[in-house]
């Protein structure tokens, strides 16, 4: 049996990590507590940057009115959410010698 080889431009591919922005951080950091003090700590860790820059924003977000929830669109379609999951490769040995 032959192992089918992998191209080696696949070898080559690294996974990008976006870092968030900093509304994107605060956001996540509002839907984990209420508390201000929390949100700033929370939301400086995820930027790695001072709390004192993050405060000013948190403050200036947290006086808006909350967003209205709006419906996700590949939902509304009838599609199903979709979840990759790394497996390992099963090895499979074969007794070469048989009595």
């Amino acid at each position: 049996m032959t192992e089918k080889k992998i191209p080696d431009a696949w070898k080559r591919r690294r996974t990008r990590v976006d870092p968030p922005d900093l509304h994107e951080a605060i956001t996540a950091a509002q839907c984990l507590t209420e508390e201000i003090d929390a949100q700033v700590e929370i939301a400086s860790q995820l930027m790695g940057m001072s709390p004192e820059l993050v405060r000013r924003e948190v403050l200036k977000l947290s006086r808006l009115p909350p967003a209205r929830s709006v419906p996700n669109p590949i939902a509304t379609r009838g599609a199903r959410p979709v979840v990759v999951e790394h497996r390992k490769r099963r090895i499979v040995q074969v007794n070469a010698s048989k009595p």
